[in-house]
């Protein structure tokens, strides 16, 4: 039986529409789950016509309820699927933590010879460094630059932070120099900075920031600093934590 077949004899006929099939998108306490989303299935199954749109909305309602399997299942009888829905789903992996399935899925987009976003590649490498496969975020890697996504200072961000997460500070270091002599990025640049502290290489952590903060161009962003801070407190590094609060104020 289709996923979606079954139908209450108890329940008044529905007019479903995309706009109220949407409504249903916001996350629901744990209590209504099971119920709204049974409802939910209703008003899809009711839709004289399905679209990609009401279909990648369905998916991504049940991402959202942390409902998977289902999720994957009623991706995967999408009978036309395209870079949005491909992209929305990949991002709701990334959410919810789920590294295996955003590279399974990220596979599929390249094999499939779809499009892939700045945003939703920035995704993958992250997934990448939760995984820490150091194979995996090479390639990825070589993806990036291979179709242009080299250029973007977030993409780039991204990378250089996998590689921190990876220990692999030689492959990080790399990425942050050609930023810094090609085109400086705020963004690289404070990424950085936490890939030092994270991997304990309290020297470079404070050359940057002292680098940083007298060329006038990096605003230290609250993850920094509080990295900052953090491996300030470890090190028993007063001045250096005084100077950084002092930067804040």
């Amino acid at each position: 039986m289709p996923l979606h077949s079954k139908r209450s004899t108890l329940t008044p006929p529905l007019s479903p529409t995309p706009l109220s099939l949407s409504t249903l998108s916001t996350p629901l306490s744990t209590p209504r789950l099971n119920s709204s989303t049974k409802y939910h299935a209703r008003l899809f199954e009711g839709m004289p016509v399905r679209d990609v749109i009401t279909w990648t909305e369905m998916v991504t309602t049940y991402m959202e309820f942390g409902l998977v399997n289902l999720a994957l299942k009623v991706f995967d009888e999408m009978l036309e699927k395209n870079f949005v829905s491909y992209n929305m789903v990949l991002a709701r992996f990334y959410r919810n933590e789920q590294g295996f399935e955003v590279m399974r899925l990220f596979v599929r987009i390249v094999d499939e010879g779809l499009e892939l976003t700045n945003f939703s590649l920035t995704s993958v490498v992250d997934a990448c460094g939760l995984l820490g496969d150091y194979k995996v975020n090479k390639q990825v890697h070589g993806f990036a630059v291979k179709f242009g996504f080299g250029s973007n200072g977030y993409v780039e961000a991204a990378l250089l932070d996998m590689y921190t997460r990876c220990g692999r500070m030689v492959d990080a270091e790399k990425i942050f120099l050609r930023w810094v002599l090609e085109e400086f990025s705020f963004v690289v640049w404070t990424t950085m900075i936490c890939g030092y502290a994270r991997n304990g290489q309290s020297e470079e952590v404070i050359y940057l920031f002292h680098v940083g903060r007298s060329d006038g161009k990096v605003i230290m962003d609250e993850v920094a600093t509080a990295s900052m801070l953090g491996l300030c407190g470890t090190i028993g590094h007063l001045d250096m934590g005084k100077q950084i609060h002092c930067h804040v104020i």
